[in-house]
């Protein structure tokens, strides 16, 4: 694990898939289902209605948007839809981009 990398959306997020994986056997399994079906599953609890989401986007929006201009920076555009709640999906693609990064960080293929 890179220290840049780990910002406070990256220890939230650590922390909410601590709290998450339990009840899976193996943590591989948890994030191939995240990665597959994504927080519109409803798989993360924690960010599954608005009030969470919206109040994980306004407490991490400036890693969230940090995280946008990287990958955007990397070719890899990330546009929020038109047709979407914007902090709602804020909040889904950083914990979704950030959960790819932690499983890459302890070694996973995902």
């Amino acid at each position: 694990m890179d220290d840049y990398n780990v910002t406070d959306l990256y220890k939230e997020v650590a922390s909410i898939i601590y709290d998450e994986i339990e009840d899976y056997e193996k943590a591989e399994d948890w994030f191939n289902d995240l990665l597959s079906h994504g927080c519109i599953s409803g798989m993360v609890c924690a960010l599954i209605y608005y009030k969470d989401t919206h109040a994980f986007t306004k407490k991490y929006l400036d890693d969230i948007l940090e995280l946008q201009q990287d990958m955007n920076s990397q070719g890899l555009e990330v546009h929020i839809p038109n047709d979407t709640d914007a902090q709602n999906w804020l909040a889904w693609f950083a914990f979704e981009e950030t959960s790819r990064q932690i499983a890459i960080d302890l070694g996973m293929e995902v």
